[in-house]
């Protein structure tokens, strides 16, 4: 991605999908909307972007697909615990509890995924890279990260 830094400095970088979003420019997204009218335009920069579970979805899958590396950086994956009341197993429901209390604490400021999740993002991922055309695309591509 061509971008234009604070800095004034001008190239390809590797930035977070946050800096490039918070970054100054104008996104795909924004000439899309401007080329409906100014009007349009004004309101898509000035209100907030409500990020609806299919876009979060797309953005994991994106990230997934094509910044693999950095994905565990931003997202954590909900293990899947038996549920177990205290009165019918105590061992069993503290074994758990410490599962959930370190997975809090290891993914704190990440995405959380329920497996179930993940494993959607991983069939939509495994199903784009399957496809025939895919190693040419993205041989030819330059990813923004």
């Amino acid at each position: 991605m061509k971008t234009k830094r604070n800095n004034g400095e001008t190239g390809i970088f590797k930035i977070s999908n946050e800096e490039y979003h918070g970054s100054d420019g104008i996104s795909s997204t924004s000439l899309k909307v401007i080329q409906k009218s100014p009007k349009d335009f004004w309101h898509h920069i000035h209100s907030p972007i409500k990020q609806t579970d299919a876009m979060q979805f797309g953005t994991a899958v994106h990230e997934y697909l094509l910044e693999r590396a950095e994905f565990s950086k931003s997202y954590a994956i909900e293990p899947e615990i038996e549920k177990v009341y205290k009165k019918d197993n105590p061992e069993k429901y503290e074994e758990n509890k410490k599962i959930k209390e370190a997975f809090a604490e290891s993914s704190e400021g990440k995405i959380v995924l329920t497996a179930s999740s993940f494993n959607r993002v991983k069939a939509v991922a495994e199903s784009v890279e399957a496809h025939k055309k895919w190693n040419s695309l993205k041989a030819k591509s330059i990813c923004e990260v």
